[in-house]
């Protein structure tokens, strides 16, 4: 692993930086405010008087990358939903306001990707408020605007088919290596202009299907 260079970026950047990719080889849990100050080149007072503590850094390193997503995000779903007014903005670009920026942060920072995902194995309780925070409004946003896009669902169809919607998206930002195998190496999982159209179609046509399940 690289240590940042001192002369690139202020010291609350290089710090997450440092935290950032060391939370995602090492998980929370196992990396220490020594490892964080050693890689980042910066004394412990430094991390203290940016984040407060260690709780501080990571939420400060989740926040760093979700909030501006989470932006753009609701950016793209207001535009949609100006643009299709007074009609219900169509499903197939809710999925694209959803699913898009998520995808593009998740292959141009790979450290975030992989700390994102070691979240979702190993919960790190200092980030529960911070999930709830960054997520609520996007969540109560996107699920409305699915609903208005599908009236033939009720609304725990609609958390349904998000929740499975949601668990593609994970599987295509961290096994791209794997469509590459099972292709014989003709496709390339990591090409976003391949990867981002197919993957909305696949997650439009779930949402679109006939209404199944408990009656």
């Amino acid at each position: 692993m690289n240590s940042p260079d001192p002369a690139r970026g202020d010291t609350r950047e290089r710090i997450l930086d440092a935290a950032e990719t060391l939370f995602a080889e090492h998980g929370f849990e196992a990396t220490s405010m020594r490892a964080v100050t050693s890689v980042a080149q910066v004394n412990l007072a430094a991390v203290n008087y940016h984040f407060g503590s260690k709780d501080g850094l990571v939420q400060a390193v989740f926040e760093r990358r979700v909030g501006p997503l989470n932006a753009e995000r609701l950016a793209l779903l207001d535009r949609a939903q100006a643009e299709a007014a007074p009609a219900p903005a169509p499903v197939d670009v809710v999925v694209a306001a959803l699913v898009t920026p998520l995808i593009r942060v998740g292959r141009e920072c790979e450290p975030f990707l992989r700390f994102f995902n070691r979240c979702q194995i190993e919960p790190i309780e200092a980030l529960g408020t911070v999930f709830t925070t960054q997520f609520k409004a996007v969540s109560t946003r996107f699920l409305a605007a699915l609903q208005a896009a599908l009236p033939h669902l009720d609304a725990d169809d609609v958390v349904w088919r998000a929740s499975f919607a949601f668990g593609a998206v994970a599987h295509a930002l961290a096994s791209h290596q794997r469509t590459r195998l099972i292709s014989g190496g003709r496709i390339d999982g990591g090409d976003l202009d391949q990867l981002l159209p197919r993957l909305i179609q696949f997650i439009v046509a779930g949402m679109r299907a006939p209404r199944g399940g408990p009656a």
